[in-house]
């Protein structure tokens, strides 16, 4: 259960620029009640293993933007302790509506 839904985010990060473009941190930030600085902050204390980072991009060069299990628990509880208001589902909402598409 280690993947994440984080890895549309995740995934990007890992792309070489040119081929991922820029990802809208502030927008995603902004969507779930969160400034851009406490967003980053999130992603940088959960930052998935290098093997899990290998997964994410496999699996998104095959097609598959969203990891299956959904979004890892440990970065919903850090984006909750910013804005106690946002579930794991609006999470997951507000990380699918802005994934790369193939």
């Amino acid at each position: 259960m280690k993947t994440l839904l984080a890895a549309p985010l995740l995934i990007t990060l890992a792309l070489p620029a040119t081929a991922q473009g820029r990802f809208p941190v502030e927008d995603i930030a902004k969507d779930l009640g969160l400034t851009k600085q406490e967003l980053t902050q999130c992603f940088k204390a959960n930052r998935p293993s290098r093997e899990e980072m290998k997964a994410a991009k496999q699996r998104y060069k095959a097609g598959e933007v969203v990891a299956p299990e959904g979004a890892r628990p440990e970065m919903v509880a850090c984006v909750q302790t910013h804005n106690p208001e946002i579930t794991t589902a609006r999470y997951e909402e507000v990380m699918r509506s802005y994934a790369p598409q193939n």
